[in-house]
């Protein structure tokens, strides 16, 4: 996925949010998001028992990075959310 991170917003330093970002998609797949507001948010979290850096990706600018990144405490609930999010994207897209 092609993006440009139009603004950087604070992380704490030394916390499981590494970075969090506004941006906007790039090339010629996300022409139909292009006037969507996203943000990007790579994240430490805990899968299975291990540490796993993560990207989030949402629409979502009000929550706090952390409150995006483990809104779940279970695996499953969080594939499904993202299956979801998946889904109404490329709905969005017109695939």
């Amino acid at each position: 996925m092609q993006y440009q991170t139009k603004r950087n917003l604070p992380v704490n330093k030394g916390g499981q949010v590494i970075k969090d970002q506004i941006v906007k998609l790039t090339g010629s797949k996300w022409k139909k998001l292009a006037g969507w507001t996203l943000r990007r948010m790579e994240a430490w979290v805990e899968v299975d028992g291990e540490m796993r850096l993560m990207v989030f990706i949402t629409n979502n600018t009000s929550w706090s990075a952390s409150s995006v990144c483990h809104p779940l405490a279970g695996v499953d609930g969080l594939a499904g959310l993202c299956a979801a999010a998946l889904r109404g994207a490329y709905r969005a897209m017109g695939a």
